[in-house]
Order: C-alpha cells, then structure tokens, then sequence
C-alpha cells in the first residue's frame, strides 16, 4: 500500500541519517586520532598530547576559533618552540588581539613565533603586525618608555626582543587593555554561539566515533580481506567475471 511504502521510505531516509552520524563520527575520530599522534611526536610525550588537545577542545568551545584551527595554530607554535604549557596562555591572548582585528589567528601566531625564533623584532615584523591593524609602535613605545620615531629606529638597529613584543600583547589582552576579553565577547554574538555549537557537536562526535571505532575497524579489515579475496578470484584461471567500478 502506499501507507506501507511512505513508512518504508521513512525508514530508509532515517537509516541514511543514522550512517551518515557515524560516517561523520569515525572521520571526526579519525582525525583527532590523526592530531594526537603528531602532537606526540612534536611534544614526545602522548600523556601532553592529550592533556594538550582536551584543553584545545575546551578552548574551541568556549571561543569563537574552530578546533581544526586552533590545532592548526598549536602545530605552528610548538614548531616554533613554545613548550605545550605555553600554548593556551598564548593562544589566549593572541586570540583576543585576532577576535578583535577579524584576523586569523594563524596569521598572528606566524608573526609572534617569528619574533620568538628570531630573537628580535626587525622593521618588517613590526609592519606586518601594523598592517593587520595591531598597534604596536605606541604599544612599543609604551613599553620602552621612548617615542614612537625610537621604536622605528631600535626596529631597525634590533634592539627590540621578544619580551618586549610579548609584553605588548599581555598589555593589549590584560584588564583594561584595548582587546582585553574580546574572545568572550564575540561568543556571545551569534556567529560565535553557533561556532561553539559545532565545536561541542565536534567534540561529542569524537567520542561517538571512538566508541565506534573498534568494532568499524573490524568490519573494514573483513571488507578488505573480501575485495583482495575477490580480485584474486578475477584474476584467477578460474575467474568467475566480477568487475567493479
């Protein structure tokens, strides 16, 4: 009857949903998998690896900066030898001088790590930081006690370091700083509700998917072994004419 073939097709949709969340899950455990073993190389240590990536899931959650990019971002910064201690502190502050400017917070993380690799701050650093909006010549200047014409020339003499670059960011995010909070505040709005929303779907489909992940790793493997076993059938002098594709 066609009240048995609409209950049938409902079902067959409501299956296709069912496989596509654990499609869905298996890629999202996956790929922390995926995260977790880089991180553990990089770190060398798999117990930082996972307090590490928890504390990005947190992090993602609660900021308006999706957990792909953020790892994204921790990769970057502890190629450029930030310790993983030193990654939410300065993803932090960092992500406040970006939430409030619209910049990535790669872009950020690039120039500052830069700086750190470096040693010191030249002309060119201090320019890119300006073009993406960062006041950092009267921040400098705030924090050398000079002009902001000195700030130029200490620029290019390199008479500026890290520390001082990093304290113009803990000036610019501390309270009462011009981007002080402003990762909090852009959650609030609807672009960043809806951004913690998928990072909270992210972060439940995780573990959907590594509860999944055992028993879907036992159904690929007989899948394998099924094509491999069936493709030799093929080629076989008693090929029974499967072809695929």
């Amino acid at each position: 009857s066609l009240g048995a073939l609409g209950v049938g097709f409902g079902a067959y949709q409501i299956a296709n949903k069912i496989i596509d969340i654990g499609r869905a899950s298996l890629v999202a455990a996956a790929n922390m998998e995926q995260q977790q073993v880089a991180l553990t190389t990089m770190l060398g240590s798999t117990e930082k690896a996972t307090e590490l990536l928890s504390d990005l899931q947190d992090f993602a959650a609660s900021t308006p900066f999706q957990f792909t990019e953020l790892t994204d971002a921790t990769k970057r910064m502890i190629a450029f030898g930030f310790s993983a201690e030193e990654v939410i502190p300065n993803l932090r502050k960092l992500g406040d001088v970006s939430a409030g400017l619209s910049q990535p917070i790669g872009d950020m993380i690039y120039l500052f790590g830069q700086i750190k690799t470096q040693g010191r701050a030249m002309t060119q650093d201090l320019m890119q930081f300006a073009n993406r909006g960062v006041p950092i010549y009267d921040e400098l200047a705030k924090v050398l006690g000079v002009s902001t014409s000195e700030v130029k020339k200490f620029a290019e003499q390199g008479k500026i370091g890290f520390k001082e670059i990093n304290q113009v960011f803990e000036n610019l995010t501390s309270e009462g700083g011009k981007f002080a909070g402003l990762m909090d505040a852009e959650s609030q709005t609807l672009a960043g509700r809806w951004s913690n929303f998928n990072d909270q779907l992210d972060k439940t489909a995780v573990i959907l998917g590594k509860e999944m992940a055992g028993p879907a790793s036992d159904i690929i493997s007989i899948l394998s072994i099924l094509v491999e076993k069936i493709g030799e059938m093929n080629d076989g002098p008693d090929s029974i004419g499967f072809t695929f594709g």
